[in-house]
């Protein structure tokens, strides 16, 4: 079970990922079927405490990453 605590890294490391790939924030949410807006407040961790995990599934795969990589600490 995730806690409050393991979740502090999916948003950042979903940044990290997505320009680590050269990916603009555009493009991503393209690729995710999702709006710019909606990557930018994922990005950010606004849209609720917690990614869905559709959203994982959905960016895991337009970054050809598995979903684990998000909840890295220190952006490893």
């Amino acid at each position: 079970m995730l806690v409050r605590d393991d979740c502090v890294f999916l948003g950042p490391n979903l940044r990290r990922l997505r320009r680590e790939k050269g990916l603009s924030r555009a493009r991503l949410a393209k690729k995710m079927g999702i709006s710019w807006g909606q990557l930018f407040l994922l990005e950010r961790g606004r849209i609720s405490e917690r990614m869905s995990v559709e959203a994982l599934l959905l960016a895991g795969r337009a970054l050809d990453t598995p979903p684990v990589r998000f909840f890295e600490a220190g952006g490893k």
